[in-house]
């Protein structure tokens, strides 16, 4: 179910490169199934394509987290404040501030 569901969203990509849902359907996925390197590797391409308003910036950093790499986890949540920043969400840029003094913490 799980591999077929992957199968799935890789298959849309691949119909869909430049598909902002697509990427971030994608990594999603990969990112609830842990495989956290995929995901990043994934949100990247869907960040270069895509002027994410800061949900995508979370999600990277938690995957960078969960291996390990808390100084790029803090800068993808530095780039996801100014995303939010410039898409006026404060509640964001408030909690990826808290996240980032809990990772520096």
């Amino acid at each position: 179910m799980i591999e077929e569901k992957l199968v799935k969203l890789k298959n849309n990509v691949k119909k869909n490169p430049g598909s902002p849902l697509a990427r971030y359907a994608l990594a999603n996925e990969f990112f609830k199934q842990k495989m956290f390197i995929d995901a990043i590797d994934e949100l990247k391409r869907y960040l270069e394509i895509y002027d994410d308003e800061g949900a995508a910036y979370r999600m990277l950093a938690y995957s960078y987290e969960e291996l390990g790499k808390k100084k790029e986890a803090i800068q993808s949540f530095k780039e996801g404040i100014k995303a939010a920043e410039k898409n006026n969400h404060d509640s964001m840029v408030e909690e990826f501030e808290e996240e980032i003094e809990r990772l520096q913490g």
